[in-house]
């Protein structure tokens, strides 16, 4: 099976985002095999396919479409190896390709040495939920004539005005810290539970504003703004602040696909190994690797 590396997305353009890739060393014919792109508004997926036929021996993409008109919106990239004799298929890279400042040694080593703190000590197992931010409109509650949303609580787009709302849950490791319960009182509703708090995590997921942190509890979080540590622009580390989500809120219906019988959220905990990245990085692939930490 071919293995594609150095996986990239380059512009300067806003009307057009340029994918590439290599091949690593091999005996086999890339004639044999055919490459498809897919782009995803998450890293998490869902992904759809944007080359429009199969590519044979060809090592980049230009995608028409992106449409870089959001400051905060982001595309994901990977590619789908497919061997034409036999079905089979691998995705590359394994942590899709965006538009991001490529991150030198060092700030490769700071990320790892920050996710064995989250996996081994300060962090707990989380589910990030990527509000969409583009493609189709949500049918039920958009009005296309008075371009806004007519319905309220629509349970198509959690309120959001885009269908499907938000992107499939991503599990990662954040550490969240203790919050303050103050009441206020606010007349003629009555005693508001407010709760505001921060939290942190590596530069993978990306999290950005009006995303949602579920935690294992249930307690859901949504994401007020958000600040890079970097080094020369490459993200090493996500600071946020957060609000909890109000019980009966839109971003309680979201759905959260896990057996709670077999949840462990707490922290790895190797104190017999705790710098090995193999073991530490479990789940994250690929986001070290590259350069060999």
């Amino acid at each position: 099976m071919l293995q594609l590396k150095d996986v990239v997305c380059r512009s300067l353009d806003l009307d057009r985002l340029t994918v590439s890739w290599g091949l690593e060393d091999t005996v086999e014919s890339p004639q044999d095999y055919d490459f498809h792109v897919q782009r995803s508004g998450s890293p998490g997926g869902e992904w759809d396919t944007v080359s429009p036929q199969a590519l044979v021996d060809t090592y980049i993409f230009v995608d028409v479409q992106a449409g870089l008109l959001h400051n905060w919106a982001k595309l994901y990239y990977r590619i789908r190896v497919v061997k034409r004799a036999t079905g089979e298929e691998a995705f590359y890279p394994n942590v899709p390709a965006s538009l991001r400042a490529e991150p030198p040694l060092d700030a490769l080593e700071m990320s790892r040495q920050e996710l064995i703190l989250l996996k081994e000590f300060v962090g707990r197992k989380c589910w990030l939920f990527k509000r969409r931010t583009s493609g189709a409109k949500c049918p039920e509650c958009w009005d296309p004539r008075a371009m806004q949303r007519v319905k309220s609580k629509c349970l198509s787009c959690y309120g959001t005005s885009w269908a499907g709302g938000y992107h499939r849950p991503i599990e990662f490791y954040c550490a969240i810290a203790p919050t303050a319960q103050v009441p206020q009182n606010v007349p003629p509703v009555g005693e508001l539970q407010l709760e505001n708090s921060t939290g942190w995590t590596i530069f993978f997921p990306p999290v950005d504003p009006r995303d949602v942190i579920v935690e294992p509890e249930n307690v859901r979080w949504l994401v007020h703004n958000r600040v890079y540590t970097e080094r020369v622009r490459a993200p090493v580390k996500q600071q946020f602040q957060i609000h909890r989500v109000s019980p009966g809120d839109m971003e309680f219906a979201l759905p959260l696909d896990v057996d709670p019988a077999t949840l462990d959220p707490t922290a790895v905990r190797q104190f017999y190994n705790p710098v090995n990245p193999d073991v530490v990085a479990d789940g994250l692939e690929g986001l070290f690797s590259r350069v060999g930490v």
